[in-house]
């Protein structure tokens, strides 16, 4: 962090409101990294079907918005596709072990094709 501050503060022509932002961010970020850390794997993995489909559907608005990637929800607007990169490594976790048992081809397979579907 210490490293992207002064490569931002230097990036902005030395702008103390620039900075300022940045900080806050970081601020909010390792608040974030602390609040995250506390919730149990258990609640993760039920999650994560809900956590895909929300994901998909997004994916899904932002195409038909005429906006090819950003999405506005709430006067923010984001990358659907950076919670793509969580929802999908979870959603194969997942589906190939909903049951607590071990991972079959076939399992494998279709959560593979789970990976197509975002793409």
């Amino acid at each position: 962090m210490l490293l992207s501050t002064i490569a931002i503060w230097s990036a902005s022509g030395f702008s103390e409101s620039v900075i300022t932002n940045h900080l806050i961010r970081c601020v909010i970020s390792l608040a974030c990294i602390v609040i995250m850390s506390a919730i149990p794997a258990k609640q993760y993995r039920r999650f994560s079907p809900y956590l895909y489909l929300v994901t998909v559907s997004l994916l899904v608005a932002v195409v038909f918005a005429g906006d090819r990637r950003m999405a506005l929800i709430a006067g923010f607007r984001f990358q659907p596709s950076e919670l793509v990169k969580l929802a999908i490594p979870m959603m194969m976790v997942w589906f190939v072990q909903r049951d607590g048992e071990r991972a079959t081809g076939t399992r494998i397979f279709y959560a593979l094709l789970l990976t197509a579907v975002p793409t």
